[in-house]
């Protein structure tokens, strides 16, 4: 079985505000508040839906997966919400792009070290495997990514000095 199966996963396309507003994200001004303020508000709003939902999901449309990452220094389980991009496996690919930033997100060092995770997405979890896809098997990823969430580019662009980690979530066992 997929993981989009297994977490009952989907993505719909933006219209309206929501359209809008990631148009508005892709200044710098918004995706530097955004990067910033993401987490802690889609943590908020997960809490005060019992889960059904997070801010992101509710302003832009995006489906929030979350996973609990095991550090790679430390050891102890994290928790991160991502965009799941779908794979032509129908399994959820995430990218480092961490909004363009200088550096790969805390979470890419994670799955590096310890790729069995756990993907959760309304409920529903899934033990998963991280699998680093090789450049040549990133560029599908990509145009489903900027597809759905056209940030995405400009994210590539402005991180374009550094190797951003692809990776595909597959189903454990």
């Amino acid at each position: 079985m997929s993981l989009i199966d297994a977490l009952g996963y989907e993505v719909r396309p933006q219209a309206g505000l929501r359209r809008r507003f990631s148009e508005l994200a892709t200044n710098d001004v918004m995706s530097a508040l955004i990067a910033k303020t993401a987490m802690p508000l889609d943590r908020l709003v997960l809490k005060g839906t019992a889960g059904r939902s997070t801010a992101t999901a509710i302003m832009a449309g995006f489906p929030v997966l979350w996973l609990t990452t095991t550090g790679a220094k430390s050891k102890q389980p994290r928790e991160v919400p991502l965009l799941g991009i779908p794979t032509p496996s129908r399994n959820l690919a995430v990218l480092g792009t961490n909004f363009g930033g200088d550096r790969s997100p805390a979470w890419v060092h994670n799955l590096i070290a310890h790729p069995e995770v756990v993907a959760e997405w309304r409920g529903n979890e899934a033990g998963v495997t991280a699998v680093q896809l090789p450049s040549e098997d990133q560029e599908p990823i990509w145009r489903t990514a900027i597809a759905a969430y056209p940030n995405y580019a400009s994210y590539r662009r402005k991180a374009a000095h550094r190797t951003i980690c692809v990776f595909e979530l597959r189903p454990a066992g």
